[in-house]
């Protein structure tokens, strides 16, 4: 018996070491996949100002273009770093380059997809992107603690942009101006965003004769008739420029009153003589549409047959409204 019991110690004693030694803890490998998170844009903006508030109508400027300043900020949960650069850091994580790009069309004309034109689609690409500047930059490129980023873009909008203010014209108070930006991060995740505005009416000309030089005429005649051409610079499209004289002809000797200087519209047409108030030409001269878009009128001037002599000077006033 004495035996048997001592065995039966032993062959327990064994089997808890067996338990002990197959219940020692092993490494085990974990690996896990965190998915692209696709990014947002948010304040999206159209400024006449570096990274300024909204501008509603936008103002253009006669003759040249207006810088308009489409912003906001960039968002992305999986670091800001995926869509900080303009040009992408795609070639280091093997994946598709950051990409931002956009339009600023007018709305009525269909869509984002629109055919570029200077009159009323504008697209804007990744080389026009600016991150490099803005109050709340991308501070964390290589990690996830920071999420967003300022963006902008740079549209050079021309002088003869379709304006769609009340009283445009054509009449395009109906629609207005649309942004529209997209982002795309650097594993290929897009996100878009869009904003309005309107551009307003600007009236505007150029006068392409910069002077008018009557020929010498005599006591009592008329001169000949002289052409004054002017250029619309706005985009205003059926704009009607005024014209006035400012002051009666000074001459070396005496004077000649401003209603012995007329005009018309038609060559050798029916004469109106002027006056200090401005009076329409009725030209309706349509806006550019990349090109100077001109319209003429006509002038004479009448010699009194006594008591002026030498030479006269006065001023005409051609005014793009009054």
């Amino acid at each position: 018996m004495a035996f048997g019991f001592l065995f039966t110690l032993i062959a327990v004693v064994a089997l808890i070491a067996l338990i002990l030694t197959n219940s020692s803890a092993d490494n085990v490998s974990s690996t896990g996949t965190i998915g692209n998170a696709s990014p947002t844009i948010t304040n999206l903006t159209i400024s006449t100002s570096t990274y300024g508030t909204a501008a509603s109508p936008v103002a253009l400027t006669a003759g040249t273009t207006t810088t308009v300043y489409v912003n906001g900020t960039g968002n992305d949960n999986n670091g800001c770093g995926q869509i900080d650069k303009a040009t992408g850091t795609g070639a280091s994580l093997g994946d598709a380059d950051s990409k931002w790009e956009g339009v600023l069309y007018r709305t009525s004309i269909g869509s984002q997809t629109c055919t570029p034109s200077n009159t009323n689609c504008y697209t804007i690409t990744t080389a026009d992107a600016d991150l490099a500047s803005g109050s709340n930059l991308c501070t964390d490129a290589s990690g996830g603690s920071d999420l967003s980023t300022q963006f902008e873009f740079d549209v050079p909008l021309q002088f003869f942009a379709d304006a769609t203010d009340t009283g445009s014209s054509p009449d395009l108070a109906s629609t207005n101006w649309t942004a529209w930006v997209k982002v795309t991060d650097d594993w290929g995740g897009t996100g878009t965003a869009s904003t309005t505005t309107d551009v307003s009416t600007t009236n505007g000309l150029t006068m392409v004769t910069g002077s008018i030089t009557y020929p010498s005429t005599a006591l009592g005649a008329e001169s000949s008739e002289q052409t004054v051409t002017l250029t619309n610079t706005g985009n205003n499209n059926t704009f009607d420029p005024y014209v006035s004289m400012s002051a009666d002809w000074s001459c070396t000797i005496g004077s000649i009153v401003k209603g012995n200087t007329k005009w018309s519209v038609l060559t050798e047409g029916a004469q109106t003589s002027l006056t200090t108030s401005p009076a329409a030409i009725n030209l309706d001269i349509a806006k550019s549409t990349g090109t100077g878009s001109n319209g003429s009128f006509y002038t004479k001037l009448t010699i009194p047959s006594t008591g002026v002599g030498g030479s006269c000077t006065s001023t005409l006033v051609v005014g793009a409204s009054t």
